[in-house]
């Protein structure tokens, strides 16, 4: 038996004029009759048939059907349009489209979850469709128009849904920081913490249902976001233990006074530094100063997603894709890039705070420092 290098058809030569739609015809016919070239035609066809499936889910996702389809084992359309306020026709459209893709089964009118739909219904899935569909999708379909000078990165941004990104970094963080975050202070016996740029509240209100005893500060410039932050509190009953103030980080003094400075166990950053670095690296610096000057002796944690190490990307596929998407968005929005771990332990020495302990959670690191 041979065990030499298995041979392959060559190539077919792209055209000579690649405007010559016969000629690139040709090719493609060339390149179906191969098994290379008929596995990658039918890689380009899944990369459409899975950018589809995923505007559908977040259409349905996004306007309530994810949670209905989870108390709902079985359902009609007509049912599910009304208690959802959806249109019916464009529903039974999007189900019967999650019919062939295998996400639902349907038996005499009715529909329900496949195991796979199920395992497809997952936080980390719609977390995920929230940021880069709900969050940046308008901009990803104005990369055509950007490249070509159509449009400026300033035009794409303001299209850009804060309430979606948001949205979706909370249902994240739920399943990859919040765990680990509680393990940290529970380890310490640490129960009470300042949340700089709290957003809407979503990651101060996880950690406040994961321990009884968990009591904090929020702080954001977004007066919209604090409203959002205080009806979630009030939804689950919080509002005694988390107390939320309006304030930008590092641009106006914290409206805390000592007393209540002194209350505090634990000062935390959940992917906020980068957003600074936009304005350099030493702004990062002079703001972890102003920090430690306000909470000396403290206990500093923050959380920044790690970039994907540029040569290994190229020589094989990253073990977290999504760092890929991460880092594509934020260079076509201009903001902060993530830094690699040995660049914020440096920006921590610059600031003068010592570092404790650093470990990487999937794709986030997770520092531990004393101010």
């Amino acid at each position: 038996m041979s065990t030499g290098p298995i041979s392959r058809a060559p190539m077919p030569p792209p055209p000579a004029d690649p405007h010559d739609l016969l000629a690139e015809g040709a090719r493609a016919r060339k390149l179906s009759g191969e098994g290379e070239g008929v596995r990658c035609l039918v890689d380009s066809m899944r990369m459409v048939n899975g950018t589809t499936l995923a505007y559908v889910l977040f259409a349905l996702w996004d306007s309530g059907f994810y949670e209905y389809s989870l108390t709902h084992p079985r359902f009609r359309v007509a049912e599910a349009a009304e208690e959802l306020h959806l249109d019916a026709e464009v529903l039974e459209m999007l189900l019967h489209h999650l019919v062939g893709c295998g996400v639902l089964r349907v038996e005499e009118n009715q529909f329900e979850l496949t195991e796979y739909g199920s395992r497809l219904s997952n936080i980390v899935m719609r977390g995920t469709l929230n940021i880069n569909l709900g969050g940046y999708g308008t901009q990803l379909t104005h990369i055509g128009p950007l490249l070509r000078k159509e449009v400026t990165r300033e035009e794409i941004e303001k299209s850009h849904s804060g309430v979606h990104s948001g949205l979706g970094t909370e249902q994240l963080t739920s399943v990859r920081l919040v765990p680990a975050v509680h393990k940290i202070l529970a380890e310490r016996n640490l129960h009470s913490m300042l949340h700089l740029a709290c957003a809407a509240g979503g990651f101060l209100t996880q950690m406040a249902r994961s321990d009884p005893s968990f009591h904090a500060i929020g702080i954001d410039k977004s007066a919209e976001k604090i409203a959002g932050a205080k009806e979630k509190l009030r939804r689950y009953g919080l509002e005694s233990r988390i107390r939320l103030f309006q304030a930008e980080i590092g641009v106006e003094p914290l409206p805390l006074d000592e007393e209540t400075r002194s209350q505090i166990d634990v000062v935390a950053s959940i992917y906020l530094l980068h957003e600074i670095g936009r304005y350099g690296r030493q702004r990062i610096v002079d703001v972890l100063r102003q920090i430690k000057a306000s909470f000396p002796g403290k206990l500093f944690l923050f959380s920044e997603t790690m970039p994907p190490s540029t040569p290994d990307s190229v020589k094989k596929p990253p073990t977290q894709y999504s760092q890929l998407d991460y880092l594509l968005i934020h260079r076509l929005r201009g903001k902060g890039m993530p830094l690699q771990p040995e660049e914020w332990k440096s920006i921590v020495a610059d600031a003068g705070l010592k570092l404790i302990d650093f470990k990487e959670v999937y794709s986030i690191g997770l520092f531990l420092a004393e101010l």
